[in-house]
């Protein structure tokens, strides 16, 4: 159990903070902002291929699950179409990279399909 000069002593902290704008209720949320400033970042990343070209399979398997993620978020909250047009890009480059191809193709082999899948 707390004591109430331990329970006191929250509060007061808490009231202190609210006063001095250090701990606000309610954030205001910019889906705008925040997609713009993902395209900046995502522009840092590899110039916005991300991990998709990255030779290393637990980078390319890891990071690039992450931004993919990012990408449907936004894709939802923005309902840009933007963001599956970067996804597809993403998954088609790892598939290059896994399979060694240099140009895109409509198919892939089954040799090609077993690479990727194992």
């Amino acid at each position: 159990m707390c004591s109430l000069k331990y329970l006191k002593q929250v509060i007061i902290t808490l009231l202190l903070c609210m006063m001095c704008g250090q701990l606000t209720m309610a954030a205001e949320f910019d889906v705008k902002t925040y997609a713009d400033r993902y395209r900046a970042y995502d522009q840092q990343l590899n110039g916005g291929k991300g991990y998709s070209t990255s030779k290393d399979s637990g980078e390319l398997a890891w990071g690039e699950s992450y931004i993919l993620n990012d990408y449907f978020m936004l894709y939802r909250v923005t309902l840009d179409r933007f963001w599956l047009d970067k996804m597809v890009q993403h998954i088609d480059a790892a598939i290059y990279t896994l399979t060694g191809r240099t140009e895109p193709r409509e198919s892939f082999t089954a040799e090609e399909i077993d690479a990727v899948v194992k």
